[in-house]
């Protein structure tokens, strides 16, 4: 849904539905795979819906409202600081940036196994689809946010660093314009 908003409407629907249906739930053990189902289906629902009004969802951040992911870090290391914790938090919106880029059958297959720690299984089922599918998609969707991150990566660092393109080239003329200006020097003279 790529907002929260929607996404918690989403969930309490989920969980009203499966407290009104929990009789039709016939193995008791699968009941995370059916709740994440019907998660699933209510937010592809939800999607078409607003498809259909031509109203776009606004963007929102999956972890942007999630404190504990900060403070989890701040616990892992005494030693973290403000530039660190604002160092994690970029990290994770260009990590979200890159997840709301992938196709909606990868973005969901990484999602359920890589978020919210879902098993392959779990996964499938709760998708609709197959254990191998669930894997095809979820290696296809790390390599799409590998290779998203590392344009990005790339492009930063051309920026970031200022030895790259017009000022190499700007300091290396100049280099060889001084070396040239220069006499030679013949190895049998000696300085003194």
């Amino acid at each position: 849904l790529r907002n929260d908003a929607e996404a918690e409407d989403i969930v309490q629907d989920a969980f009203v539905k499966a407290f009104t249906d929990l009789d039709t739930l016939r193995d008791v053990a699968s009941i995370g795979a059916w709740l994440a189902r019907v998660t699933v289906n209510m937010s592809i629902s939800r999607v078409r819906q607003l498809k259909l009004r031509a109203q776009p969802i606004a963007s929102g951040d999956m972890l942007e409202d999630r404190p504990d992911l900060e403070s989890k870090a701040a616990m892992d290391s005494d030693q973290i600081n403000p530039e660190q914790l604002a160092a994690i938090s970029d990290v994770r919106k260009l990590l979200e940036q890159e997840i709301d880029k992938l196709s909606d059958g990868f973005r969901e297959v990484f999602v359920l196994r890589e978020v919210e720690q879902m098993s392959i299984v779990e996964t499938a089922d709760a998708l609709g689809i197959r254990p191998e599918t669930v894997k095809t998609r979820l290696h296809r969707a790390k390599v799409q946010l590998r290779a998203g991150l590392q344009d990005h990566v790339t492009a930063v660092s051309l920026k970031a660093f200022p030895f790259g393109g017009e000022h190499c080239d700007r300091t290396t003329k100049a280099v060889l314009l001084c070396l040239q200006k220069q006499p030679p020097t013949s190895p049998n003279t000696t300085q003194h």
